[in-house]
């Protein structure tokens, strides 16, 4: 069962994520409007159901991008859990 008690929010790394079973499927560093922004899409497959999930997090940095990730997690992990 994910911990995501151990998420570490504010981290421009995706460690935490990687270590609760998530894998970085996609890592974007793009411009818009002439501002810089990342994007991040994490997926992990969920033995309780047998189902992958994704998550994705965008902002104008890491952190943000990844911070928006964690709440995804957070609320996917709650979901995944449940169904048992």
């Amino acid at each position: 069962m994910s911990d995501t008690a151990r998420l570490r929010f504010g981290d421009p790394s995706p460690d935490d994520l990687r270590r609760d079973g998530w894998k970085v499927a996609v890592h974007n560093d793009y411009q818009l409007g002439g501002y810089d922004y990342t994007f991040w899409l994490l997926t992990k497959r969920f033995p309780e159901d047998g189902i992958t999930r994704a998550v994705k997090g965008e902002g104008r940095t890491d952190s943000d991008a990844l911070d928006q990730a964690r709440l995804e997690v957070a609320k996917v992990t709650r979901a995944a859990t449940d169904c048992r």
